[in-house]
């Protein structure tokens, strides 16, 4: 475990190095990365799954600290993670098209008539990774992983408001409570 960790700390500082983004926190990031890999390969084991598993660690904690820096989350990095999500359920063996593309669906759909109603209050980025995390996830957990995002971001905002830490205009990035209720969700 030890080992692991060493490596994802860095892989986690090489990602840092060659992004276009600057942090500037990289070895609080790099730490997250390491403990991400060694949590993962302990739950997962040492296999394709768990392999896919350190892909998916990685590259969520890089789009969370994406958004809540810049607050954008890049495509090719949604893409990377559609594609070992469709890989995860093929090693599973638990390809089931219609619920993938259940999951994709209202994914997308839910944050979407959300950013519609709300005037763009939710990020186009954020739409597309909860349709992604709907692969991942299929349905119904796409929707228990939304319901966690939305209320644990909701938490977040109200103790800021009552902090003064944030104001009603802020703009909040919502990828990470997306990421926490996938995570919690693929997980459990």
């Amino acid at each position: 475990m030890v080992l692991l960790f060493i490596l994802g700390f860095i892989v986690g500082k090489a990602l840092i190095k060659i992004s276009k983004y600057s942090f500037p926190v990289d070895d609080l990031i790099a730490i997250l990365n390491g403990l991400g890999w060694a949590i993962i390969i302990h739950l997962w084991g040492f296999n394709i799954l768990g392999c896919i598993g350190l892909i998916i660690i990685t590259v969520s904690l890089a789009i969370c600290v994406i958004d809540i820096i810049y607050l954008v989350i890049p495509d090719i990095l949604l893409l990377l993670l559609a594609g070992t999500g469709i890989i995860y359920h093929i090693c599973k063996a638990e390809f089931n098209i219609y619920n993938i593309l259940l999951g994709l669906g209202i994914g997308f759909l839910i944050p979407a008539l959300l950013a519609v109603i709300s005037k763009n209050s939710i990020g186009g980025g954020d739409i597309k990774l909860s349709a992604v995390f709907g692969i991942w996830l299929g349905c119904p957990d796409i929707l228990k992983a939304l319901l966690l995002a939305a209320l644990s971001g909701s938490i977040y905002c109200i103790i800021m408001l009552l902090f003064k830490r944030l104001k009603r205009k802020d703009v909040l990035p919502f990828g990470p409570f997306l990421i926490l209720g996938f995570y919690y969700i693929l997980l459990s």
